[in-house]
């Protein structure tokens, strides 16, 4: 009898429990429904997407529409770990000379390189000096010609001047861009750059300052493009980079003919500093000389450059350099053990320091894209920007290398009435005294 009772007594417990539950179920699902309604009348627009069974803690995730976000697509932050979306709408400013304002927010830091450039800055006596005291490799000397041979232009004391008269080159071929990059990743042209196609002296002023002037937004990278340098343009920058890159290194790797295409990315083992702190990759291929272009000393090229005979290819090698410079000190070291030798110390260099990026173009043709940083994408830090840059060089390559399969192609095809014409054929066979 009391076992009865006890059973009971737990059923009728059950029954209240499940009851209980039931309500609570119910109040917290009118309660998720009014927050929810709250939240929709205090946005500006609907919500861009909904759950099913959307919970409490999905509540207090969901940001105002209208909340501006500043971080590049799918790029999670390295400090927070949060992700957003960037808004690529964005207006582009003009000039990190001109633009006025400040567009970065508390949240840029989490997402964008923050550091600026250490402040630098070059006189025209020390490039005069550099030109005289630099001891030249053969490579270098081919690139710098009259210009370090010439020991009258060198003792000028107007240099930019007297090179102004000496270089004949033609402004439609050779052309600086100098881009800073500002803390939200935008690449702003320097406006300095405008004026480089009427004097030697304005691409000198673009390659020898950074952040000197406080009062201007400093920049935490730069992006500088060499296309068909001149040997002023040479000379200048390997005054200005030749801190912060091996530039007798790279311009051997530019015009060498032994070398191949290759990426140098193992310069973290080096007791040089500046091989420590960079990577580089060098283009090495042939392309097709176009109309007007002249052909650097140092490219060597088909002897016969007539554009007119249907039944000839002018074509000439040519070669690019795109390198990564990252600054400040390296934030960790490792070490590689050899069979061969003692273990090697290598150095590892924060990806969101401070950067540049160099980027050299000999190619005498008309195909190099002009537009790879006419975008609006903000460059996170010093290897987006070097990655952007290295995927333009290689959408160069295959443009190039289609236009001389398709030559080639033409050249080597016989005409479709081969087939029908013996007289035709026996011309094609058998050799005759043309």
């Amino acid at each position: 009898m009391a076992v009865t009772n006890t059973t009971e007594t737990v059923q009728a417990l059950l029954e209240k429990l499940d009851l209980q539950r039931q309500a609570y179920l119910e109040t917290n699902d009118q309660l998720q429904a009014l927050l929810i309604q709250i939240l929709l009348q205090t946005q500006s627009s609907p919500i861009l997407y909904q759950q099913p069974a959307i919970t409490y803690a999905d509540i207090r995730r969901i940001e105002p529409a209208n909340a501006k976000s500043k971080t590049a697509t799918s790029i999670k932050s390295r400090r927070r770990g949060s992700s957003t979306v960037y808004d690529a709408s964005a207006s582009k400013k003009g000039s990190l000379y001109t633009a006025e304002g400040d567009s970065s927010d508390s949240d840029e830091g989490d997402f964008f390189a923050q550091n600026p450039l250490p402040a630098e800055s070059y006189t025209e006596d020390q490039l005069r000096e550099h030109l005289k005291e630099h001891k030249w490799h053969p490579h270098a000397r081919l690139m710098l010609g009259d210009l370090i041979r010439n020991d009258l232009l060198l003792s000028s004391k107007q240099l930019f001047e007297a090179i102004s008269k000496l270089d004949h080159s033609d402004v439609d071929h050779t052309q600086l861009d100098c881009f800073e990059v500002d803390s939200d990743g935008s690449p702003l042209q320097n406006s300095k750059i405008r004026d480089v196609e009427h004097s030697p002296f304005a691409a000198w002023e673009a390659l020898s300052a950074t952040n000197v002037d406080k009062s201007r937004r400093q920049a935490v990278g730069r992006i500088i493009i060499l296309r068909e340098p001149s040997p002023m343009l040479f000379g200048a920058a390997h005054l200005t980079m030749n801190k912060h890159f091996d530039m007798d290194s790279l311009y051997r790797k530019l015009i060498d003919d032994e070398s191949t295409s290759e990426a140098y990315i193992r310069g973290y083992l080096s007791d040089d500093p500046r091989r420590a702190s960079s990577i580089a990759f060098v283009f090495k291929y042939h392309t097709i000389v176009g109309k007007g272009r002249p052909i650097q000393p140092w490219q060597n090229h088909d002897d016969n450059l007539n554009f007119s005979r249907e039944d000839h290819i002018p074509i000439s090698t040519c070669s690019s350099v795109v390198a990564l410079s990252l600054s400040g000190n390296p934030i960790q070291t490792l070490k590689r053990n050899s069979r061969k030798k003692k273990s090697v110390i290598g150095h590892v260099y924060d990806p969101f320091a401070p950067w540049r990026v160099l980027l050299i173009q000999c190619f005498p043709d008309w195909r190099s894209s002009m537009d790879t940083y006419e975008t609006s994408h903000h460059y996170v830090n010093g290897p987006d920007a070097f990655l952007t840059t290295l995927l333009g060089e290689y959408r160069d390559a295959t443009t190039r290398f289609r236009e001389l399969n398709r030559r080639i192609v033409k050249l080597v095809t016989p005409p479709r009435s081969t087939i029908f014409d013996r007289g035709l054929r026996d011309q094609l066979l058998f050799e005759n005294d043309e």
